[in-house]
């Protein structure tokens, strides 16, 4: 088993709604019609919970305190990045209004920043809800924030498969 860190090895992608005709079967040419955000994503920058609920099922039958699974999701997907000049790539792909996707590659495509047959990716269907500057300081870079509502459920280990 080998063990690998995501500097290096993520790769993210935005993707418009209308690049995408079916979000539970993304074809690699479609994917491949994305914005490459990869190497504007802070270190840190990504957040994509799937918190589940506990649901108290305890009765007064017994004194063990059972619980069951409730939902899931909910949670907004967060991704800090950088701002660039002249052309500010990853600002301008993410207003605020935006709906559209993110592909997430966790282990990174066979070909880097190439989607192919066979490549398993995540894809999650998001609205931008919040796009905020990061303060600025001395010794940083410029960098924003997008908070984005997910509502429906992402593709997880999704294998491409034409």
């Amino acid at each position: 088993m080998t063990r690998k860190i995501g500097a290096g090895v993520l790769e993210i992608f935005h993707h418009t709604i209308a690049s995408i005709s079916d979000p539970l079967i993304p074809t690699a040419a479609e994917l491949n019609a994305g914005t490459e955000l990869t190497g504007f994503l802070t270190d840190g920058g990504l957040a994509t919970p799937l918190d589940g609920s506990i649901v108290d099922a305890a009765d007064m039958g017994d004194a063990f305190n059972k619980t069951s699974s409730g939902t899931f999701g909910g949670q907004p997907l967060t991704a800090e990045l950088f701002r660039e000049t002249p052309t500010d790539t990853a600002w301008d792909a993410l207003p605020r209004g935006t709906d559209g996707f993110f592909s997430i590659i966790r282990f990174g495509l066979a070909t880097p920043g190439t989607f192919a047959i066979g490549d398993d990716i995540e894809l999650w269907d998001i609205e931008v809800v919040s796009r905020n500057r990061v303060d600025v300081a001395r010794n940083d870079m410029q960098r924003f924030n997008v908070e984005c509502a997910v509502p429906g459920v992402p593709l997880e280990d999704f294998v491409i498969a034409a």
